[in-house]
C-alpha cells in the first residue's frame, strides 16, 4: 500500500503505511535488517517527495547504516539507497 501511495502521489498515506509496516518490523523481527531499511527508504522517498528534504535525509541514513551492518554486505542493496541519496 505505501508503494501504491507513492506512486499516485498521496505522500502522507504512503508515510501512514511505511511507518505501520515498518513499527511491525521492529517489534516483531528487529532483526530482519532488510525489511526495516525497505520501510525507510519507503518513507525516504515520500519524504522527499513532501520536499521534507531533512527527514528524507536522516531515514536515508538510517537504512544505510542497517544495510551496511549486514554480513554478508549486501552491496547493491547499499548502493540502491546511496543513489536514493543522491
Amino acid at each position: 500500500m505505501g508503494n501504491a501511495s507513492l506512486g499516485i502521489k498521496t505522500f502522507d498515506s504512503a508515510i501512514e503505511y511505511y511507518q505501520h509496516a515498518l513499527d511491525l518490523c521492529e517489534q516483531k523481527n528487529p532483526v530482519n535488517t532488510a525489511a526495516v531499511a525497505t520501510n525507510l527508504i519507503g518513507i525516504c522517498n515520500a519524504r522527499r517527495g513532501q520536499h521534507e528534504l531533512q527527514q528524507a535525509l536522516e531515514c536515508a541514513l538510517k537504512a544505510l547504516e542497517l544495510l551496511e551492518s549486514r554480513r554478508p554486505r549486501d552491496e547493491k542493496s547499499i548502493a540502491t539507497t546511496l543513489a536514493t541519496m543522491a
